[in-house]
């Protein structure tokens, strides 16, 4: 598609137009093509056809199936003590619009869960622009001590990976626990499609 061009007489703030432009109509990239100094007149260029600027939004039922693809570690962000993020790579699995993490008690994550239950989680893929594809989930996270409960989400996250689930009753630790994420807002972003 060819580019829509927009002529407009600007003189101090050229800026501020383009910015604009690019609130009202965030689909297209936008580059300044004339004029580029107070007092003369611009042609600002909205670009409906520039690869990789904009990427497109992944529906539900592609965000979950994304999701169970494990494109590779999640990255789970807590917020810590002193208000910084707090980030590290953890291994996840999908039950329905539940997501679960497991980790040993009293970690940094599960500390800073317990005093602030708000985390994101992160999924990306793909190693070229045309290619780059993830998923952002946020919500409010809780710790899982339960021992029956934690049986529960074992048996679960062998049934994900194709194991048995009476052997998940043997694996489970005592300093184990599961971290829940659950009624997650979801952002998608795809520039391959």
């Amino acid at each position: 598609m060819a580019p829509i061009k927009v002529n407009e007489i600007m003189t101090r703030d050229y800026t501020k137009a383009a910015f604009f432009y690019l609130k009202t109509n965030e689909r297209y990239s936008i580059r300044v093509t004339e004029g580029a100094f107070c007092g003369y007149s611009f042609k600002i260029v909205i670009d409906q056809s520039a690869e990789g600027n904009v990427p497109d939004k992944m529906s539900e039922d592609e965000v979950l199936a994304y999701i169970d693809s494990k494109p590779g570690w999640a990255l789970l962000s807590t917020i810590g003590c002193d208000g910084y993020p707090h980030t590290v790579p953890v291994g996840y699995f999908r039950v329905d619009h539940k997501i679960y993490m497991g980790c040993r008690d009293n970690t940094q994550k599960v500390v800073n869960i317990e005093r602030n239950p708000r985390v994101s989680i992160s999924l990306e893929s793909g190693t070229t622009m045309p290619e780059l594809k993830g998923v952002l989930l946020r919500g409010s996270a809780r710790v899982i001590r339960d021992r029956k409960e934690r049986l529960t989400i074992s048996n679960l996250a062998a049934q994900s990976r194709g194991s048995k689930t009476e052997e998940s009753s043997k694996t489970l630790s005592d300093d184990g626990v599961y971290i829940e994420l659950s009624d997650f807002k979801m952002t998608s972003w795809d520039y391959g499609k």
